[in-house]
């Protein structure tokens, strides 16, 4: 069996058409599951299982650009709340992820005189969808 080594490197995270992968030092798609209901034994000793639900949420750390009037940092302060398309290409030869998430402010300044990151957890609404190009 062949090891298959993925990385993220020369990707693409675009965010309601603009390109932000720039900014990005970490990007994660991350599932949450939730159980609905209880585990319930019958007389038979079948059992019914708690139903599960994943969710989703589009993960990312970025180098904090406050300076730029078009950069993530206020893209996110100005469009809270609102729910973008986005697509994330992790590297160049992979799949590419298209989504939908609610965008979150993100944290703004930091430490004197270092480089600020900011981390960023968007709810996302739907997707992640793969697509796979030969």
């Amino acid at each position: 069996m062949t090891i298959i080594d993925s990385r993220l490197r020369i990707g693409v995270l675009t965010v309601d058409s603009e390109a932000f992968a720039g900014q990005a030092t970490s990007v994660q798609l991350v599932p949450t599951v939730a159980e609905s209901g209880e585990r319930v034994e019958v007389l038979t000793g079948d059992v019914l299982l708690p139903e599960e639900v994943t969710s989703w949420a589009l993960n990312f750390t970025g180098i904090q650009d406050f300076s730029d009037p078009d950069g993530w940092v206020e893209f996110c302060r100005a469009n809270a709340g609102d729910v973008v398309p986005c697509t994330f290409k992790p590297n160049a030869e992979g799949p590419s992820y298209a989504l939908t998430a609610k965008v979150r402010a993100v944290v703004i300044g930091g430490g004197v005189n270092v480089r600020l990151t900011s981390d960023a957890s968007w709810p996302i609404q739907t997707g992640p969808t793969p697509t796979y190009t030969p």
